[in-house]
């Protein structure tokens, strides 16, 4: 900065005495020509009242002033720089001589040809015996610019002069300015540093004190606050380290801004703050969801194995930045395994001897006359029925849950659903419920899938409604997603039941639902498929008005 000021401050008072040097050199100029000019004037009047006509010969001592008498015609009588006036050119056009024959006499300024020289002249008329003749004077102009350049050198001198002092003069004014600006440099620097001390300043411009005092209060806020955030980022570094779960945050670029201790260790790596995503693993369902995030900021959640078992969730914050948490579900997905297998060989067990039962009954039934043993055979059918119906539930909802490979192809909602009525108009017209599909779209799903979820939605639609009600099934799509809607104006269910009809055998009315034959796990297997499949299922219900369910499934 004292360079810039120096330079800077230098060039201006360069240019500003330049610019004043040549205005006085002009208006110098321009004085000694206006002096020239006057003395011309008076010099010419002078020799025009002495002027003689008996005169032979002209002589001026001057050698830069030149007398000529021109006659009435032009024709050159004397000269006083030439005796031999018989080589002149007839002067009468001359513009001086002109002026001066129309009696308004001025100065001109031209080159002479025969002095090889920038001259002025003025010419006069003045009367003779007989006629008139024209005195004229001529002015070196050389000789007046000789004059003016001959006081350049001084002016030069002069220059350099005032220039090396007000050098001096500058740098001694810059140091002294810049002493205290720099005291605040390294009074900065020092806070930079955080081995600042505030102090008491002495120095002599009050403005510099009272900047260095707010610098000291300055100082005081800052340590303050750098304090304040140690103690806080000590805090979160141990919430971090300590936490159960693994947490990554990655920025825009996804490069890794923040990793606690879980995290490295699930991946098994270290010092990763700063690197990219590609450093912490080669896990492709990570590396893709983690690009899905990076693309359409909609928050993720997956099952990630790697060594153990992690549900991960992947937020985008207003930041901009993603957040990874990794949670250790290694012990839920074993004991969730090993009940999801207890579950599956329990229902197929169950299965043989439960359709044993069923048809050792129906036997009974047909062999048996007794009203009373045939109503407890009636009592029995039904029973198995209903029990071979939620294993059946139960070996679907494992399967499910189990489900690993998906083989999805297009499927048009509206014939499948024409399926379901069909299956389920037996059902539908015992109530005397009418049954109505609108719109169509395909969705890519296992046709067993399909049917299964629209089947439990349509059939608890009925079952769960009054006589003469209706069942609708709206199907749609946008640009972006496919829309599966099934509508019915029965029962209703209570807004404190909404939460938990997905759950396995969860029932808002226990008396309800046996009467109707419901197993408790057709909601439960819809959830699932839905899960499966990526989509999203909601439900909105009023009591005694009905219930609407709406599935969501991109494209």
């Amino acid at each position: 900065m004292k360079k810039k000021i120096i330079v800077l401050s230098t060039l201006i008072t360069s240019l500003v005495l330049l610019i004043m040097f040549a205005l006085g050199a002009i208006i110098n100029r321009e004085a000694i020509y206006s002096e020239a000019r006057s003395n011309l004037v008076t010099i010419t009047q002078i020799y025009a009242s002495s002027y003689n006509q008996n005169n032979k010969l002209l002589t001026i001592d001057n050698e830069n002033i030149r007398e000529t008498i021109i006659d009435q015609n032009g024709v050159v009588i004397l000269d006083s720089k030439e005796q031999d006036v018989s080589q002149f050119e007839n002067h009468l056009n001359r513009e001086e001589i002109q002026y001066a024959l129309k009696g308004t006499p001025k100065i001109v300024e031209r080159y002479s040809s025969s002095l090889n020289i920038s001259m002025m002249y003025y010419a006069l008329k003045v009367g003779t015996d007989n006629s008139y003749v024209f005195v004229r004077v001529a002015y070196t102009i050389s000789n007046i610019d000789g004059y003016v350049y001959n006081y350049l050198p001084y002016f030069i001198s002069i220059y350099f002069l005032l220039m090396l002092i007000y050098f001096v003069v500058i740098i001694y004014i810059s140091k002294y300015t810049m002493k205290p600006l720099l005291k605040i440099k390294d009074n900065l620097e020092e806070i930079i540093d955080g081995n600042y001390h505030p102090e008491i300043t002495l120095l002599k411009d009050d403005e510099i004190n009272k900047i260095v005092s707010k610098i000291d209060i300055l100082n005081l806020k800052l340590n303050s606050a750098f304090a304040e955030t140690r103690d806080q980022k000590e805090k979160l570094d141990y919430i971090l380290n300590n936490i159960a779960d693994g947490i990554i945050v990655f920025d825009c670029s996804l490069n890794i801004v923040l990793i606690n201790r879980n995290a490295y260790k699930i991946f098994e790596r270290k010092n990763l703050n700063g690197k990219n995503f590609i450093f912490l693993t080669d896990n492709e369902t990570f590396s893709q969801n983690l690009t899905v995030i990076q693309k359409s900021h909609k928050t993720i959640t997956f099952k990630l194995e790697i060594n153990n078992v992690y549900f991960v969730n992947f937020t985008y914050t207003e930041s901009g930045l993603i957040l990874a948490v990794l949670t250790n579900i290694t012990y839920e997905a074993n004991e969730g395994k090993i009940r999801s297998e207890f579950f599956a060989n329990a229902s197929h067990e169950l299965k043989t001897p439960l359709t044993s039962i069923k048809g050792f009954n129906e036997l009974i039934e047909l062999n048996v006359k007794d009203p009373k043993i045939k109503k407890y055979t009636e009592k029995i059918s039904e029973e198995s029925l209903r029990l071979l119906g939620l294993i059946e539930d139960m070996m679907s909802l494992s399967k499910l849950e189990n489900k690993k490979i998906l083989n999805p192809i297009s499927l048009d909602c509206l014939n499948e659903t024409d399926e379901v009525f069909n299956e389920l108009s037996l059902l539908a017209n015992k109530k005397n419920i009418s049954l109505k599909v609108e719109g169509n779209t395909n969705i890519l799903m296992e046709k067993e899938d399909l049917h299964k979820m629209l089947k439990n939605l349509i059939e608890n639609a009925i079952k769960y409604n009054n006589v003469g009600g209706y069942v609708l099934v709206h199907l749609s799509n946008n640009q972006k997603e496919n829309f599966i809607e099934v509508k019915d104006n029965g029962f209703g269910i209570p807004t404190k039941d909404l939460s938990r009809i997905f759950e396995r055998f969860y029932r808002v009315d226990e008396s309800r639902s046996r009467d109707s034959g419901g197993t408790g796990l057709g909601l439960a297997i819809v959830k699932h498929i839905v899960n499966v499949y990526g989509g999203e299922i909601k439900v909105s219900s009023i009591i005694n008005i009905g219930t609407t369910f709406t599935i969501v499934f991109e494209k």
